[in-house]
């Protein structure tokens, strides 16, 4: 009579990676990329939300744009009707 003790583990180490809380790798960003973590007022972050959605666009990428902008002292305009435009 064989063991099976080990495939028991075998099956519940592939359910418990499977699960939706188990820990992933890392996403890879791209070389020039880093990752930056930042607080904001929760009505600042609606604003964004807000625009973001309205430019067709993620937050990080709307935050990206401006901050690009104000480093290069140019003009942020998003070409969305009411959406922010930063003078």
């Amino acid at each position: 009579m064989a063991i099976t003790k080990a495939a028991k583990e075998a099956k519940a180490d592939v359910f418990i990676k499977a699960a939706p809380d188990a820990p992933r790798k890392p996403r890879r960003l791209a070389e020039s990329r880093v990752q930056v973590t930042m607080t904001m007022e929760r009505d600042t972050v609606a604003q964004l939300n807000n625009i973001a959605k309205e430019a067709g666009v993620s937050r990080a990428m709307l935050v990206n744009m401006a901050v690009k902008s104000m480093l290069t002292g140019g003009k942020l305009t998003i070409d969305v009707a009411g959406a922010g435009q930063d003078e």
